[in-house]
């Protein structure tokens, strides 16, 4: 029974991390990006919603989050609930029997 109690917690955390946080909210701000008249073509998308830019928004998300912390031009992790989930990711994982890379 805890076997079943466990594959269904990492089913329903993959669910909620890889589709709904993932997919959703890159479509969601592509879509705000279009309405609002910032990226009216491929190349403003492209502009507007680079790599660079992705990463620098996440970053800011993590530190709000208090998940990393920038010190001299570093990006540390501070062990906040994201990542505590994290590890409890890699424990059902561990449980389980599934290989890492």
């Amino acid at each position: 029974m805890p076997y079943v109690g466990i594959c269904l917690a990492c089913f329903g955390y993959c669910y909620w991390s890889l589709i709904c946080l993932s997919e959703s909210g890159r479509r969601y701000q592509i879509v705000f990006l279009v309405a609002s008249g910032r990226a009216r073509n491929i190349g403003d998308l492209r502009t507007v919603y680079s790599s660079a830019i992705v990463v620098q928004q996440r970053l800011l998300r993590l530190e709000q989050w208090a998940e990393v912390i920038r010190t001299d031009g570093r990006v540390v992790c501070a062990g906040g609930p994201l990542f505590r989930v994290s590890q409890m990711v890699y424990l059902w994982a561990r449980l389980l029997r599934f290989q890492w890379f």
